[in-house]
């Protein structure tokens, strides 16, 4: 990667994430900085009526994406007339631009210059953007040990115990009784 001095640690951080096929960075109760690969096992599995007061699903099209124009750094060659020029992709989901309409986002990655790059970046990112995202929200009883999201997967189960979702999750809230 290049750095050209302009860039914060934040947005380092996310590019060096966003390579690592979504790797969870932060600072953990230690104070400590983290970087890890996305853990895929299940941490904890929550059942409603058993462990969950309640849960309800939302399907959300906020993050929705299925036509990407990405533009990466400048590739040097002295073939072309200014000897030079910025590297630029376009890709479309197209059964996901059928179903919704196109929904078009623009994207710099400084890192990308050539067309494998980008289209194994494309393919990634439209697994995860270019259908709607189900939300899962629920509230559990009293348990005894923080999970946190960068450590796995949560499993749901509804009330008769059929398998809802496994997701990695997002966020958590902490209420303290006394």
């Amino acid at each position: 990667m290049v750095f050209r001095g302009q860039e914060s640690a934040l947005a380092i951080l996310r590019q060096l994430g966003t390579i690592a096929n979504d790797a969870s960075f932060g600072v953990d109760e230690n104070g400590d900085l983290f970087f890890k690969k996305r853990v895929t096992t299940v941490v904890d599995t929550f059942q409603e009526g058993v462990d969950m007061e309640s849960l309800t699903m939302t399907t959300d099209r906020s993050l929705m994406c299925n036509s990407l124009l990405i533009t990466g750094d400048y590739i040097y060659d002295p073939v072309t007339a200014p000897g030079f020029y910025r590297y630029q992709a376009s890709w479309k989901n197209f059964p996901s631009v059928a179903a919704y309409g196109e929904i078009k986002k623009e994207v710099y990655l400084p890192w990308m210059r050539t067309n494998e790059d980008s289209y194994n970046f494309a393919v990634q990112f439209f697994t995860q953007y270019a259908w709607p995202t189900i939300r899962h929200t629920f509230r559990t009883r009293p348990v005894s040990g923080l999970i946190k999201p960068w450590d796995g997967q949560v499993y749901l189960l509804d009330f008769p115990g059929t398998a809802n979702a496994t997701q990695i999750f997002e966020k958590i809230r902490v209420e303290f009784d006394h």
